[in-house]
């Protein structure tokens, strides 16, 4: 991917809803991965304006009335 072109994660999740969302990143510094405030659906527009050289790590968290699952780590370079 270049800097500055548009990038899109999306997410599917099954089970008994209703569920609530939340990625998260690591911003690029490889260390640790925190919430991206209001990105909370099931898809994720990422600004890559300014990540050219950096590894950035993304993941979606869901929940529901059972308790929650993180999903596996994505790599974007």
């Amino acid at each position: 991917m270049y800097a500055g072109s548009p990038v899109t994660a999306s997410a599917t999740v099954t089970g008994t809803g209703p569920f609530t969302y939340q990625w998260q990143t690591d911003g690029g510094n490889t260390g640790t991965i925190t919430n991206i405030p209001g990105a909370t659906s099931t898809t994720l527009a990422v600004d890559t304006t300014g990540l050219d050289n950096l590894i950035v790590a993304y993941r979606l968290v869901a929940a529901n009335g059972s308790g929650s699952t993180t999903g596996e780590v994505a790599l974007l370079t």
